[in-house]
C-alpha cells in the first residue's frame, strides 16, 4: 500500500501547500481571500511548529482543538476578540479541506468560542482582594512572577492582561503619587490613546508595589516577547487560577468593574446582587466604568456589571 505524500502532494512545506490547496481550491482569482486566508493560517502554523508539526498528515482533530481552546482562553482573558478568534478556526476548517479534500480534521468554532455575551448573569470570580492577593503569591511561588503581578493590577486597576504586562510602572507610579490617579494607555486594545485615567486606592498602591523596580512586567527579570509569555508563564498561570476559582485575568476586570459600580453607586452591581437600579445613578456609574474600561460605549458595561433597565 503506497503511503499519503507528504502534505497530501501540495509540496514540502506545509505552509507552501497550504497556499496551493487554497489556489487550486479558488482558483487564481479570490486573491484577497486567499490572503486573508494564509495570514490566519501562519497563527496556527507557529503553534504547530511549536509542537513539532511539519506535516499536514500528522494533524490531527486532537491538537486542533487543542489549539481551539487555547483561543478560547485567550478570548476569556481579554487578549483575543471572538471575531479573530472565529476567524482563525474558521480558516484552519477551509484549509484542511483544502489541502485533505474532506472535513474529517475541522473543528466548530461556536462551540469553542462560542459568542459574546452581552450582559453578564453571573458574579465575576475574584471580588474579594484577600483571595487575590493569596492568589498572587501562589503564582510568585510556583515561579511566574509575571503572572502574578499581571493578576494583581488587573484586579485592583480593571487592567486587561497586554495592558498588564506593558504598563509603564515608574510613569503609574509618578501619576499616583503625584495626582492620586493613573492614565492607563500602554498595551490598550486597537492601541487607544484615549485618557483612561483611574482613581487610585490602597489596592492601586499594593499592587504597584509588588511590581518592583522594573520599567514593565516583561522585563522582570529580562525582556521576553509578549507572544512567549503568552504561550508559556500565563497559559500555566490559568490552570493555577482555574483550581483557586479564578477563569482567567477578565474575570478579575470585571470584579474591579462591579467594585467600582459600588464605590460610585453606593449598592452592589446587579451581576452580584440581581439587584436593579432604575435610577440616574445607574446610567452615571456604567458611563464612567465603560470610560474607565477603554470602551466607548456604555451599554458595554452591562457585560461587566450585569444588567441595566
Amino acid at each position: 500500500m503506497c503511503s499519503v505524500r507528504r502534505n497530501f502532494g501540495f509540496g514540502r512545506n506545509i505552509d507552501y501547500a497550504v497556499s496551493q490547496a487554497l489556489r487550486a481550491m479558488y482558483g487564481d482569482g479570490s486573491f484577497a481571500t486567499r490572503h486573508a486566508h494564509m495570514a490566519r493560517w501562519r497563527v496556527f502554523s507557529r503553534f504547530l511548529k511549536g509542537k513539532g508539526v511539519h506535516r499536514f498528515e500528522h494533524i490531527s482533530a486532537e491538537l486542533v482543538e487543542e489549539y481551539a481552546r487555547l483561543l478560547a482562553a485567550a478570548v476569556s482573558d481579554g487578549i483575543t476578540s471572538v471575531s479573530y478568534a472565529v476567524n482563525i478556526l474558521s480558516t484552519v476548517n477551509v484549509a484542511s479541506r483544502a489541502v485533505r479534500g474532506d472535513s474529517r480534521i475541522t473543528v466548530s468554532p461556536s462551540r469553542f468560542i462560542g459568542k459574546r455575551r452581552c450582559v453578564r448573569e453571573d458574579s465575576p470570580d475574584g471580588l474579594h482582594w484577600d483571595a487575590v492577593v493569596a492568589l498572587s503569591q501562589t503564582l510568585d511561588a510556583k515561579g511566574l512572577p509575571r503572572a502574578a503581578r499581571a493578576v494583581l493590577l488587573a484586579r485592583a486597576c480593571g487592567m486587561r492582561l497586554r495592558e498588564a504586562l506593558l504598563a509603564n510602572i515608574p510613569r503609574l507610579r509618578h501619576e499616583a503619587s503625584e495626582f492620586g490617579r493613573i492614565n492607563i494607555v500602554d498595551g490598550t486594545k486597537g492601541g487607544r490613546r484615549a485618557e483612561r485615567w483611574i482613581r487610585v486606592d490602597e489596592r492601586v498602591l499594593h499592587a504597584l508595589a509588588m511590581c518592583g523596580d522594573v520599567r514593565n512586567l516583561l522585563e522582570c527579570p529580562k525582556s521576553l516577547r509578549l507572544r512567549k509569555v503568552y504561550r508559556g508563564e500565563v497559559a500555566r498561570a490559568r490552570e493555577i487560577m482555574a483550581i483557586n476559582g479564578v477563569g482567567g485575568y477578565h474575570e478579575l476586570r470585571a470584579s474591579w468593574a462591579c467594585s467600582r459600580y459600588e464605590e460610585i453607586t453606593g449598592r452592589e452591581a446587579p451581576a452580584v446582587c440581581e439587584s436593579l437600579l432604575t435610577d440616574d445613578l445607574d446610567k452615571e456609574a456604567r458611563s464612567q466604568i465603560a470610560k474607565e474600561l477603554g470602551h466607548g460605549r456604555p451599554s458595554v458595561s452591562s457585560a461587566y456589571v450585569g444588567r441595566g433597565r
